[in-house]
């Protein structure tokens, strides 16, 4: 079912735009309102969806194209930019349950730099590729653990700098969160080892 609100007459310098915002009624419950072409959602607009969730922003051809705010029921907000539907360029995801993603994305998951941050209070901010952490990122968490340097897939594996609560800390290279290869561990009555590291053991 359709029907046009409002039909705006602009006139600019002698030229003359038309621009049609419209309401449409979804057989499926949900409810557009903005701007069209052809019969497809192209512009400025908001549709509102039959489980609760809307989204404001632009439209390119019926799919959610360029700056757009998401919403969901269950308390999650996007608010960013769009392509071909998906999450892409800068935007900021936050979760109803408190997390919160701010940064880069590409096709709809975390790519480039970025920060996110755990309702626990626990925070990363660096680089994420498919989602996950991968290039160069600092990791702090809640109960005083630090670490700095390189990421694989979501793992502390490269070289890196971990710091323990107790002050105590670990400078050299991971493998899969743990310390494996040439390292240094600190400790905190001034003393440290240095050499090679295998599954967080000293070896020699």
């Amino acid at each position: 079912m359709k029907n046009i609100q409002l039909i705006l007459l602009l006139n600019f310098f002698g030229l003359t735009l038309f621009s049609q915002i419209q309401t449409i009624n979804y057989d499926d419950g949900a409810k557009y309102v903005g701007e069209m072409t052809d019969g497809l959602c192209h512009g400025k607009g908001k549709m509102y969806w039959a489980d609760g969730s809307t989204y404001d922003g632009e439209w390119e051809n019926h799919t959610k194209s360029g700056y757009g705010i998401m919403t969901w029921l269950n308390g999650d907000v996007y608010r960013g930019n769009w392509e071909n539907g998906k999450y892409s360029g800068y935007g900021k995801l936050t979760w109803g349950i408190g997390d919160v993603y701010e940064g880069n994305w590409a096709n709809g998951v975390f790519d480039g730099k970025g920060k996110y941050s755990w309702n626990s209070g626990d925070v990363y901010e660096g680089s994420f590729k498919n989602d996950l952490k991968h290039g160069k990122g600092t990791m702090r968490w809640v109960n005083g653990d630090y670490y700095k340097g390189e990421w694989v897939e979501g793992y502390r594996t490269g070289k890196g700098y971990f710091i323990w609560p107790d002050g105590e800390s670990y400078k050299g290279e991971f493998l899969n969160n743990l310390c494996h290869g040439k390292g240094t561990m600190f400790y905190k009555n001034g003393t440290k080892t240095k050499g090679t590291w295998a599954n967080n053991e000293f070896v020699k």
